[in-house]
């Protein structure tokens, strides 16, 4: 896990689960938070129905409860962001992908207090009609930027 300032201005929350669009996501978050003050959440949401249980962990405690699947998201993820110099932390927990989504960008705006703005940044995939990237923008209280 890269370290980050807890107090700063930009958060960026990615849903990340290993897919192109997740991975466009990623990269463009990287892109976005260049020369800012900030860090990458990235959120990896298993969508088990029913999943009301939050794991939310720090990276480095995020390897004892995911699978090797998962895992492998993890060293993904790090090769991105640290090649990038970027700041993140690395979040696992389970539900609906869009609700679990703004749950995190929420959590991190309340420790964060009115002089943080956290966006949320999902890939898109143009084949789902019902997808999360449509239901944040359609739901979310916070910025949502879809990157194709």
């Amino acid at each position: 896990m890269a370290t980050h300032d807890e107090d700063s201005s930009l958060v960026l929350v990615v849903g990340f689960e290993g897919s192109d669009p997740a991975r466009r996501a990623l990269a463009a978050a990287a892109r976005i938070l260049r020369g800012r003050e900030g860090w990458i959440e990235v959120v990896y949401v298993d969508p088990t129905e029913g999943g009301e249980e939050d794991s939310s962990q720090p990276a480095a405690d995020v390897m004892d409860s995911l699978g090797s699947a998962q895992v492998d998201l993890r060293y993904e993820v790090r090769s991105v962001l640290e090649a990038e110099k970027q700041p993140w932390r690395l979040r696992s927990t389970r539900g609906a992908v869009a609700e679990e989504l703004t749950r995190a960008a929420l959590a991190i705006a309340e420790e964060g207090g009115p002089s943080r703005t956290v966006v949320i940044v999902v890939g898109s995939d143009h084949r789902l009609a019902f997808s999360v990237p449509i239901t944040l923008a359609r739901q979310s209280s916070f910025p949502v930027l879809i990157v194709p």
